[in-house]
């Protein structure tokens, strides 16, 4: 078990780190950073902003003074529990509140630097999505109400930012303001700047860095010190509760801020690298958004505790010495022409990027031998139509050079997360890329969520085929049939794949079911029920119901404009005197699913607040919506039909759009196209 900061201090002693990140366009690298480089700028932006701080005089949140006490009030149930996190017990002294910094930066290296210096000051970092400057103004204006409102209910009063940035974001607010006024029929001047003012203060990166340049420039004094190291005094982060504040997208309700702490990035970390067997030698790529759950724990800070997973620190530095650190060779392996570039840990790319081109995604990753990539359902099926297409339209030539380089044999793991794995999605990007060296046996589902850091469980892509009447009447999962992922037999056949039937996809095995009982595969796993959400009694397996989850990844609690809360959904009891109940209980996850006696593996169904019953029947959106379009072939596209529940009112102002809509008063359920 490591910090991010401790990972990096182990990179720095052992060499080989490196993260890059390229350019929209050409796809070339805009920016590279090794860990002696990352460390030097994260240890300037730890003082800089420290001393922000203290002239500015922001001071600690008051929620989160109320999460140390609730860490306090936990502990001594959190050290005796065997699923909690080891590292509960590396805390030896009472913590103070914490300052609460926002960061607003556009896809880059800077992000990594601010957030790391966030830990090593003790501020609790708060990522978000920058609104965009260069957008339509009624687009901004609703970007930027939506920053401000996390800036309220976080407590905010600084945000970090580029430069760039925050001179594109000053003239767009200056025009909004500007305009708003002149609607207004207000020509006082001096009444613009007052309009709709920012709860907190812009300051860029590099102002914050320049502080610190100055003062080692005019005092002489001795350079910072790598964050770290033995000599680094000012360096606090094992003093640090929280760690961030990961709001929820808002995509099944309003945006929720989810209080991480310290300890529980640090377990998740470690579980991913355990489940996941992430190594020295493995590279990753990704385009996720930096200020997402899995983005930012996943692929920025995942690869920083590598050397955390212990093992023969000799063998680490010969590993290390073994990279590929040279120019871009081309050079023949297995079969394929490869194009070698410089290797590194983490190669990003911005979303915009991947949503003007998806079929980048599998060239940056095979341009960079990367054997680890992660993304949405939706991002995987993507991805393989416009590399299908691309290569369609080049059938009657010849292939173009960027098609004949492509080798996706040592990308091992792609981890299929975020939503619902659809069985289709895996076929589709296997007929795509297996000519190019994929192993089909390399996607893998998972499920995860914002409270518990971002990971839970994950596995191979396993898809079972339940009885619909028994899923929807009697909530039971029984299976009808196997299905392989590999072939499309089941596909053709409609009362098989669509009517009588549901497919599920597995999101791995949650513990390991043998002759000697049930346990959970390691340490580090949480504990995962599933709960009838009324009587929150544990249902056997095959049985159908809300997924509960405790382990040392679960996080702290919700924070909004209040103050601190456990919610409803943090720290609920079993209502059964089977298992010793603890301090602190479950997360409800509102997700509905059951798990599989015989292999242990969970599968989800559904979102709680989605489903809707119809004449005793219990019925989840994707459903009905894969029921249309695999009834329909053709006629409405993958991703373009949406199933919803309404009421009268609702449905009138749905028919004044130009959609086309199924809808059925007696039943009250709708589907878009």
């Amino acid at each position: 078990l490591c910090t991010p900061l401790e990972g990096l201090r182990a990179w720095d002693r052992l060499g080989g780190f490196s993260y890059a990140f390229l350019d929209d366009t050409t796809r070339r690298e805009l920016a590279r950073l090794d860990a002696r480089a990352l460390a030097h700028r994260v240890a300037l932006a730890r003082d800089g902003l420290l001393e922000l701080l203290r002239e500015q005089d922001i001071r600690a949140s008051p929620w989160t003074e109320d999460v140390v006490r609730h860490a306090s009030d936990n502990s001594d149930a959190s050290e005796s529990a065997p699923c909690e996190s080891p590292a509960t017990t590396r805390r030896e002294k009472p913590f103070r509140g914490q300052a609460v910094v926002v960061l607003a930066f556009p896809p880059g290296l800077d992000f990594l630097v601010a957030f790391l210096a966030c830990e090593a000051c003790a501020a609790v970092a708060v990522p978000v999505r920058p609104p965009d400057p260069t957008g339509a103004a009624e687009r901004f204006a609703e970007e930027r109400r939506a920053l401000i409102g996390v800036a309220t209910a976080s407590g905010a009063r600084l945000a970090l930012t580029t430069r760039a940035y925050a001179a594109a974001f000053a003239i767009a607010d200056a025009k909004r303001n500007l305009f708003s006024t002149l609607r207004a029929k207000k020509v006082a001047v001096s009444s613009v700047s007052s309009v709709s003012a920012l709860p907190f203060a812009f300051v860029p990166l590099e102002r914050v860095l320049r502080r610190r340049k100055r003062r080692i420039t005019d005092a002489r004094v001795t350079p910072t010190p790598h964050v770290g190291d033995e000599s680094d005094t000012n360096t606090n982060a094992k003093e640090s509760v929280v760690a961030f504040v990961q709001f929820t997208s808002g995509s099944t309700g309003a945006p929720k801020g989810v209080v991480v702490g310290a300890e529980h990035v640090t377990t998740n970390c470690a579980l991913i690298r355990a489940r996941l067997g992430v190594t020295a030698e493995d590279s990753n790529v990704s385009w996720l958004p930096q200020f997402h759950d899995m983005g930012l724990v996943g692929a920025w800070l995942v690869p920083l505790t590598i050397p955390g997973g212990g093992g023969d620190r000799d063998a680490l530095r010969h590993r290390f010495a073994a990279r590929q650190n040279g120019l871009a060779t081309v050079s023949r392996d297995e079969g394929f022409v490869v194009a070698k570039k410089k290797k590194a840990v983490g190669v990003f790319f911005s979303p915009a990027a991947f949503a003007k081109d998806p079929a980048s995604w599998m060239r940056v990753a095979s341009e960079y031998r990367a054997t680890m990539t992660q993304g949405p359902d939706f991002a995987y099926r993507l991805c393989a139509m416009r590399f299908g297409s691309q290569s369609a339209r080049n059938l009657k030539g010849f292939r173009t050079n960027e098609e004949l380089l492509l080798n996706l044999s040592k990308l091992r793991s792609c981890l299929n997360a975020s939503e619902r794995a659809q069985p289709d999605t895996h076929f589709l990007f296997a007929s795509t890329f297996l000519s190019h060296g994929w192993n089909p046996k390399s996607m893998r589902a998972g499920y995860g969520l914002a409270e518990s850091v971002v990971y839970v469980c994950d596995g191979p892509v396993r898809v079972a085929q339940i009885n619909r009447r028994a899923l929807e009447e009697t909530n039971e999962a029984v299976e009808c049939a196997p299905f392989d992922t590999r072939s499309k037999e089941l596909d053709d056949d409609k009362d098989a794949s669509s009517f009588s039937s549901v497919r599920v996809s597995s999101c791995g095995a949650v513990r390991v079911v043998s002759g000697d009982g049930e346990a959970q595969i390691s340490a580090l796993d949480p504990d995962v029920r599933v709960v009838c959400p009324e009587t929150h009694t544990e249902l056997p397996d095959g049985r159908v119901g809300e997924i509960w989850v405790r382990g040392g990844s679960v996080a702290f609690g919700y924070v909004d404009k209040d103050g601190f809360s456990l919610g409803a959904a943090f720290g609920v009891p079993l209502a059964t005197g089977k298992i010793r109940e603890k301090k602190g209980g479950y997360l409800r996850t509102g997700d509905v699913g059951f798990i599989d006696g015989v292999s242990g593996e969970v599968f989800v169904v559904g979102r709680m607040r989605d489903r809707f019953k119809v004449n005793g029947r219990a019925y989840s959106p994707e459903d009905i919506e894969r029921v249309i379009l695999d009834a329909k072939p053709g006629v409405f596209r993958r991703g373009g039909v949406a199933a919803f529940a309404f009421e009268e009112d609702a449905l009138r102002e749905k028919e004044k759009k130009k959609t086309i809509a199924f809808c059925t008063p007696a039943t009250r359920v709708g589907v878009v196209a």
